[in-house]
Formats: C-alpha cells, structure tokens, sequence
C-alpha cells in the first residue's frame, strides 16, 4: 500500500504535487485550530495591510476535513492533473504563470464581489482550459457522458441543483476562456503574446525545481463515476 502511494505521488506533476500539498495543509491546520480560517479567507486585507498570501490561501482552501471536501478536492486535482498532463506537459513553468494569472484574476474579482474564497472557481477555470483545448474528450458525470466542451455546463447545472449556486462556476468559466483567448488566440490575431512566461519564472521553476524532479511517464487515464459531493466530474 505504502508502495502504491509513492509511486503515485511520484507519478504527478510538480505542479499537481505542490497544490495538492497547499490543500491538504491549508485543511489542516484550519481543522485543528492552528490557524484561524479566517486569516486565510479573501478580505480586503489583502490589498489595505498587504496581506498578499490571502490570494494564495483563498484559492486553496476549500474548508475543513468532510467528505464534501474531499470530492472538492478530487475535482481540483483531477483538472489540475489532465492540465499538466496535456496542454502543459513538460512546461511547468508556463503552468506555474497560468496559475498565476488564474489566481490573480479570481482574487481580485472575489475582492469586488465578496468572494472569501475563490477555490471552486479556480478548479471550474482548470475544467474550461482542459475542455476547451481537448474537445475531442469524453468526459462522464455519474453514468453520463458529455462532450468535453459541453461537460462545463453540466457540471455546472449540477452544481445548481446540488448546491444552488452557479456564481463560482460563471467566474471560473469567464477567467479560463479568457486565459484561452489571451494565451491561444491573440498572438495568432494580434502577434503579441501578453501571457509569455516570464524568464525569471522559467529559470526558478526549470532550474530550481525541474533538476530535482526523476523522469516519469505519466499517462492521462480515464476515472470511474463520482459519488456525491459539491465538485463532480472526470473523464471516461
């Protein structure tokens, strides 16, 4: 058992590993009291008292130990997974910079709109990346399949009928296709590309983090069903 773990925790993507960890340990520490969530939830602190990890913390906190969190947790790592798997196989930097940009985006909406976390929308904008550039996936909800540029939308009505809110799901929707239109068809359009990864980005994550990494061959894999919780859906 111990064996299978490792070789699945060494199978994931640096990326993938890294936001897992923040999870997981955000979760933690919020269950047994070390630290208050509301220290790591999305206030106006964060740009009054410079209070910048709350744009970090707000993204990856999804609540305490339940089971609602767990499959929370499972949609997270599952987009995160075939994102670092597909469009950004072996170009963690460009990963770390998308991140960046989604983080960045959501956290300032959910300053404006009064988000305290911005978690569940940064995992709908992974889905709408991965559907949008691999339309040509299947992806199953319980024991339906959907098209992959069509699953946001289920997943989303589900959401609503599960949770009855879709406001997450509509912010993580706007911020990916507009991290697509920036990323994917502005420089064919426009010849400029205002998402390019930073060099100072590349030579921290390829020559500081990269070197460290052993070689692995990862393949994306189909899921099974999901069972009940606020964040559903997996490929098949």
């Amino acid at each position: 058992m111990a064996q299978n773990f490792e070789t699945w925790l060494e199978s994931l993507g640096l990326v993938t590993k890294a936001c897992l960890g923040l999870i997981i340990g955000l979760a933690a520490v919020s269950t047994f009291g070390i630290i208050s969530p509301y220290y790591l939830v999305l206030t106006d602190r964060a740009l009054y008292s410079f209070e910048l990890w709350r744009f970090v913390t707000s993204a990856f906190f999804l609540g305490g130990f339940s089971f609602p969190w767990l499959m929370s947790v499972f949609m997270f790592y599952t987009f995160l997974k075939y994102n670092e798997e597909t469009n950004f196989k072996d170009k963690a930097a460009d990963f770390v910079w998308a991140f960046a940009f989604i983080i960045l985006s959501h956290g300032l909406l959910g300053l404006y709109f009064g988000q305290f976390t911005t978690g569940f929308s940064v995992a709908m904008s992974l889905c709408w990346m991965f559907c949008k550039r691999n339309p040509e996936m299947r992806l199953s909800l319980y024991s339906f399949q959907f098209r992959a540029p069509t699953f946001p939308w289920a997943l989303m009505v589900l959401n609503m009928i599960i949770s009855q809110r879709i406001f997450d799901d509509i912010l993580g929707i706007l911020v990916g296709h507009l991290y697509v239109y920036l990323h994917d068809v502005v420089p064919s359009l426009y010849q400029v590309n205002v998402l390019q990864t930073p060099s100072f980005v590349k030579n921290f994550v390829d020559g500081k983090i990269l070197q460290k990494k052993k070689p692995s061959d990862s393949t994306l894999r189909p899921a099974g069903g999901w069972g009940a919780g606020r964040r559903l859906g997996g490929p098949n």
